[in-house]
C-alpha cells in the first residue's frame, strides 16, 4: 500500500476489480522495463492492445 497517495486511493483501485496496476506490480515491472528488445517489443504490443478503441 506504500505505493498509494492515500489509503482511499488503494481501497478504490481495489474495489474497482483492477487485475493489474502497473504503478504497484513488481511482475509488470520485471516483465515490461529490462532493458532487452523482446522486454520493448511486449510492452509495445500491451500498450497497443491496451489503448485499442472498441
Amino acid at each position: 500500500m506504500a505505493k498509494f497517495k492515500t489509503q482511499e486511493e488503494y481501497i478504490a483501485q481495489r474495489n474497482a476489480g483492477a487485475l493489474l496496476n502497473p504503478r504497484i506490480d513488481s511482475t509488470f515491472k520485471a516483465i515490461f522495463s529490462q532493458s532487452t528488445q523482446e522486454s520493448r517489443d511486449s510492452l509495445h504490443s500491451f500498450l497497443k492492445v491496451a489503448t485499442e478503441l472498441t
